[in-house]
C-alpha cells in the first residue's frame, strides 16, 4: 500500500507528538523505563521510515528537514540496535523533535491523502 506524502507527514507528526509526551515525563523516568525507551525508539523508526519515503517533489531543495539523519538513526535502531545509546535517543527526543514539529507545522492542518 502506497502512502501519500501528506499521509507520511501526518505519520511523522503523530510520532513526534508521542515523543513529546515521552519527553514531558522527564529523563529520569525515561532512564528507569525500558517501555518508554522502546516506545521512543519505535517512534523514531516511524519518523525515519516516513521521511525516507517522502518524494523529492515534496521536499524539493529544502534541506531544512533532517532526512539523512532520520534515515541514519532509523537504520541504527533497526539493524545496529547494539550501538544505540540512551543518551543519543534522549538527545533527539528532547532537542530535535521540537524543531521537526516546528518545521512541519504548516502541514498539520492538511488532510491525509491529499
Amino acid at each position: 500500500m502506497t502512502r501519500s506524502d501528506t499521509e507520511r507527514v501526518h505519520d511523522i507528526l503523530d510520532a513526534c507528538d508521542k515523543l513529546v509526551e515521552i519527553a514531558a515525563l522527564g529523563r529520569a523516568e525515561y532512564d528507569r523505563s525500558w517501555i518508554l525507551q522502546s516506545a521512543a525508539e519505535r517512534q523514531l523508526e516511524i519518523i525515519g521510515e516516513a521521511m525516507a519515503n517522502l518524494s523529492t517533489d515534496f521536499f524539493g531543495d529544502d534541506d531544512k528537514l533532517p532526512i539523512r539523519q532520520a534515515k541514519g538513526l532509523r537504520s541504527v535502531i533497526s539493524h545496529e540496535y547494539f550501538r544505540l545509546h540512551r543518551d543519543r535517543v534522549w538527545n533527539v527526543v528532547e532537542n530535535r523533535i521540537p524543531q521537526l514539529l516546528s518545521d512541519l507545522a504548516d502541514y498539520r492542518d492538511q488532510e491525509p491523502g491529499a
